[in-house]
């Protein structure tokens, strides 16, 4: 199933997702945490 929004789009989100909650997302570790946590 596509999502049909630009790469660029979902990439702005996730910064701004990211900004909101204070998350450094160039971490490895952070990233893991985030992924594990998020609903699937």
């Amino acid at each position: 199933m596509a999502l049909e929004v630009h790469r660029g789009t979902v990439r702005q989100r996730i910064a701004r997702a990211a900004a909101l909650v204070g998350a450094d997302l160039a971490d490895a570790d952070v990233r893991v945490q985030v992924a594990v946590r998020a609903p699937g």
